[in-house]
């Protein structure tokens, strides 16, 4: 007799596609970090690892999960600002792309859940700090950001199976370019 497996428990094979697509540029991350030996670096590189972990916890218990992005979203700007302080621009930057973020949510839902604007406000405020880091990090914390956004749009009742992909698609193209940004 088979015993049945609920269908959202993930297997292991899952778990470890999820978090080895991450873990992929975590190392080039580590390479990067041990080329420019700066706490910058070493911090971008903390900051992809707990986002590795942040994949696996995320299908288990979504709420700790959350959480642990939201660390790696505040590890990536401390990195950003250890590596230079961002400039006027990034200020402007937030502030566009914090109004775009609260009227974007404002027409999405009476009443979000409790999290969604702080979490929005974070990932407006790593984007605006990337923009000094350069085209690369900026570009990768944008797809980053695209991609949390895409998970919070759908949290608040919008499913789609291809929000699902666009939004994997973004997570690890977000998650490259921002490990790349340590060796370009």
């Amino acid at each position: 007799m088979r015993l049945k497996r609920k269908a959202n428990v993930p297997t292991a094979a899952v778990l470890t596609a999820k978090c080895g697509g991450t873990a992929m540029a975590a190392l080039l991350a580590l390479q990067g970090a041990l080329r420019l030996n700066t706490a910058g670096a070493w911090l971008m590189f903390a900051a992809v690892t707990v986002c590795v972990i942040a994949d696996g916890v995320l299908h288990v218990r979504f709420i700790p999960g959350g959480i642990l992005f939201a660390l790696g979203h505040v590890l990536y700007m401390v990195s950003f600002c250890l590596r230079g302080l961002p400039g006027w621009q990034s200020a402007v930057l937030f502030a566009l792309l914090a109004a775009a973020a609260m009227a974007f949510i404002r027409a999405q839902s009476t009443k979000p859940q409790p999290f969604v604007v702080p979490y929005a406000l974070v990932l407006c405020l790593m984007t605006a700090m990337a923009f000094s880091r350069g085209p690369l990090c900026f570009a990768g914390a944008l797809l980053f950001a695209f991609s949390d956004s895409m998970l919070l749009w759908r949290m608040e009742g919008h499913p789609g199976e291809a929000s699902d992909w666009i939004a994997m698609g973004s997570y690890y193209a977000g998650q490259y370019l921002l490990a790349l940004s340590l060796l370009g």
